[in-house]
């Protein structure tokens, strides 16, 4: 490979100082003097020129790296001749008094939209949508390519648009209160909680029900709208009318018997318990059948409650000298003193007493 003459070098740099405006009034006059071309030989054939600056580039490369394009300068100038950056405009230098140069803007206009993205509320500009991405979210989700798709309203409060597509009448109708859907109040009707949005009640249900974020919201703007619950818990617009609250399935008032709390849902009766949402079936069958379940008896609030079952398998039982009643018989064994297998085998008529008392099984111990 050739070593360019000393004088080219030369010749170069100095067209470099005197871009970059490092070159003092007096050396500039003396280059003058001694004819010095500033532009080169070769501006002509593939300098770059600036039409809003009036500045002069030796080449395509250079004007590249001189206003930092990432060779999108390059790109464009290859394929049109001109090219749009930072609202500037720059064209080959043998194109400026061409008279087809207004028809390559139009034609590098139509074919070229700028794709930089714009946050609306700070202002910050990112060369691609990946990279607003990774800026504001940590990761290249697809999140904001959908909120300037149009698909999202806004990506952790912020509003973004394509550069191209940015003007004060879009501003203004990102930033409008109409279209902030999710800044809708909502209550929680069985604990009077207000939430300032259907995004900070559904932050309640994904904390207490591990479900997602999305069908949280969704979950509860069903349930708002037609009177249904979501997770057991009715809710309501603040500022709108809400339709009758609706009753049905999982998701009906039950009340403990024996305590008297009551839960919005079996599913919430079955998370006191620390278990969870699947295992609510025991409570539904306690509150249909009367029987029992985590040691308790239930009863659906807006029907009438079943006749109670005794505890487990025990059956209530009646000293009969006596006359108090018991239960179970374990219960009966604890307060007498009196074996269990004694107790048992007399109600059953296996043998004639037990602890020196008569004993018999009762069915009317729960009514």
């Amino acid at each position: 490979m050739s070593t360019p003459p000393l004088e080219t070098v030369y010749s170069s740099y100095l067209r470099k100082l005197y871009r970059e405006k490092k070159l003092t009034d007096e050396q500039i006059e003396r280059l003058k003097r001694i004819g010095f071309d500033f532009k080169g030989g070769k501006t002509a054939s593939r300098g770059v020129t600036c039409l809003d600056t009036g500045e002069d580039f030796s080449s395509i490369r250079e004007a590249d790296r001189s206003i930092g394009a990432n060779e999108r300068l390059i790109y464009f100038l290859r394929r049109y001749g001109v090219a749009i950056i930072d609202g500037k405009r720059y064209c080959l230098s043998r194109l400026k008094e061409a008279s087809d140069l207004d028809a390559r803007f139009k034609d590098f206009l139509t074919n070229n939209k700028d794709n930089r993205v714009i946050c609306i509320e700070t202002g910050e500009i990112w060369p691609t949508i990946r990279a607003a991405e990774l800026a504001v979210l940590g990761k290249d989700n697809g999140t904001i390519h959908r909120a300037v798709n149009g698909q999202l309203h806004s990506v952790k409060g912020l509003h973004f648009c394509l550069l191209c597509n940015y003007n004060q009448n879009e501003r203004e109708k990102l930033l409008h209160p109409r279209y902030k859907r999710n800044k809708v109040k909502v209550r929680c009707v069985e604990t009077d909680v207000l939430y300032d949005s259907m995004a900070d009640a559904a932050r309640f249900l994904v904390n207490a029900y591990s479900v997602s974020q999305r069908t949280a919201e969704g979950g509860i703007r069903k349930a708002a709208r037609e009177g249904g619950t979501c997770r057991g818990y009715h809710w309501s617009f603040v500022d709108r009318e809400t339709p009758p609250a609706k009753k049905r399935g999982r998701y009906r008032p039950v009340r403990c018997r024996e305590t008297g709390i009551v839960y919005p849902s079996v599913v919430a009766a079955a998370q006191s318990f620390g278990n969870g949402t699947k295992n609510y079936s025991s409570i539904r069958l306690s509150a249909k059948s009367g029987g029992t379940a985590y040691g308790y008896h239930w009863e659906f609030e807006d029907e009438q409650a079943p006749k109670m079952k005794p505890f487990g398998r025990s059956k209530p039982v009646r000293c009969v000298e006596t006359d108090e009643r018991f239960e179970s018989i374990r219960k009966a064994a604890e307060e007498t003193g009196v074996r269990k297998s004694g107790i048992g085998q007399a109600a059953n008529h296996k043998q004639e007493t037990a602890g020196g008392y008569h004993w018999e099984f009762i069915e009317d111990f729960f009514d």
